[in-house]
């Protein structure tokens, strides 16, 4: 159950957003073939971070997305997110994932 309303870091939404079941129903429906793959996932103290690779369709080249969550009493109470684009052409042979 999606109770809980916490505060947004992200300069894209109103910075009480929260992630109501209404408005995540929506980009389900717009953004069906979405994916998320997880990466990594670092838990420390009251901090979890998410790693993902996002990918709207499955021929984009993706994002690589990070969700910082702070938790507060076991729920949500802050959410930060870094989106960075996967490069085409990278010199890095070691790829972003």
């Amino acid at each position: 159950m999606w109770t809980r309303i916490f505060v947004i870091h992200n300069p894209f939404f109103s910075g009480d957003a929260g992630l109501s079941p209404s408005r995540h129903g929506r980009k389900c429906k717009t953004e069906s073939e979405k994916t998320l793959t997880l990466q990594h996932v670092v838990e420390d103290g009251h901090l979890v971070v998410v790693h993902s690779w996002v990918k709207l369709k499955s021929d984009d080249i993706g994002v690589a997305l990070v969700h910082i969550f702070r938790f507060q009493n076991e729920l949500i109470a802050e959410l930060w997110d870094i989106v960075q684009a996967v490069p085409e052409n990278s010199p890095n042979e070691y790829g972003m994932f």
